[in-house]
């Protein structure tokens, strides 16, 4: 480190590091130890990245992951970012600190479930693992997901909801979310999709983050799936000409107000997908071949939805077990 005074009477002070001189011009003479902070600071200021606000971050986050991550992610992303208190999008990315992220996780725990609170700082912590590597966010305390017990269709309910939607135009979806299909795989077929015996898989119609429903094909082959049907409903289909011409939304509404006009018990068409699980592993199907049909890439979310046992299988299951004991005491 270099200290000199100059004709102007003021002092320069200079330090060269890794090939690149940083100088600084104060009006008195530094003692050794302002001289150093002084040049740390000027090296700070001089290599720090360019000015951007939180807010900038998960927004060029959203931009730069459009193309390779799904729309209907996309949406959610655009949806997230405007909870987000001004307040904070406002704030300078690179003086985040780890307490300014944990006050936002706390005031979103306020208004807001914990499910929906892991959601939205999901955007956040995905971007400044992006632009922030270095700041280390492992300590950040979420709050706790409480998972209320969902309604999964049994086999009653399902035979009254054949019954209910015979001759609708939700007969066919309805039948095909019962084996395992998605609704926006559902919504997406044509009948070119349909084959002998069995369906092909390869699309998705979702929403983009303008609200635009698009179809999202599957790149690669080997991401496409059949789904096995049985000839009673290929022969409908192709009687009809066609599988379903809505929106997975209008499936949504249009099914809750069938169920409704039944007097049965409200469930969206992604539960008969759970119910699809919970029965293939009650009959003994294998989970490789369920995870296939349903298009599951890992085993996690499927067997967690068949871990609770269907409520009218529970009995059926547990008469061999109890049958045993009962004779250990005769």
């Amino acid at each position: 480190m270099n200290i000199r005074k100059l004709a102007s009477g003021n002092y320069q002070i200079r330090e060269t590091r890794n090939g690149k001189q940083y100088s600084i011009t104060i009006d008195h003479k530094p003692k050794k130890y302002e001289a150093a902070q002084l040049i740390e600071d000027e090296v700070d200021r001089k290599n720090r990245p360019e000015m951007i606000t939180v807010g900038d971050a998960m927004q060029r986050y959203i931009d730069i992951k459009e193309n390779v991550i799904a729309p209907s992610t996309i949406r959610g992303y655009t949806h997230y970012i405007q909870r987000y208190p001004d307040k904070f999008k406002d704030k300078d990315l690179y003086a985040l600190s780890l307490e300014d992220i944990q006050a936002l996780v706390n005031h979103f725990a306020y208004m807001y479930s914990g499910k929906y609170v892991h959601n939205l700082y999901g955007l956040l912590s995905a971007s400044l693992r992006l632009f922030r590597p270095e700041l280390n966010i492992d300590s950040i305390t979420l709050p706790k997901i409480v998972r209320r017990p969902a309604y999964v269709p049994v086999d009653d309910d399902v035979k009254k909801l054949m019954a209910v939607i015979e001759g609708t135009e939700y007969e066919i979806p309805i039948a095909l979310a019962a084996f395992g299909m998605r609704r926006s795989e559902i919504c997406a077929l044509t009948i070119d999709d349909l084959h002998d015996g069995y369906i092909v898989v390869n699309k998705t119609l979702v929403e983009n983050k303008e609200g635009k429903w698009i179809l999202n094909r599957t790149n690669n082959k080997s991401e496409e799936r059949k789904v096995y049907i049985p000839k009673s409903l290929e022969n409908k289909i192709r009687e009809k000409g066609y599988i379903f011409e809505y929106t997975p939304s209008s499936f949504t509404r249009g099914m809750r107000k069938l169920l409704k006009e039944a007097g049965m018990p409200h469930f969206t068409p992604h539960k008969l997908r759970h119910y699809y699980a919970s029965i293939s592993h009650a009959l003994g199907v294998p989970d490789v071949y369920i995870m296939q049909t349903g298009g599951w890439k890992t085993d996690h979310v499927m067997k967690s939805v068949y871990r609770h046992a269907l409520s009218d299988k529970i009995e059926e299951m547990d008469a061999p077990i109890l049958n045993h004991f009962e004779s250990l005491t005769k």
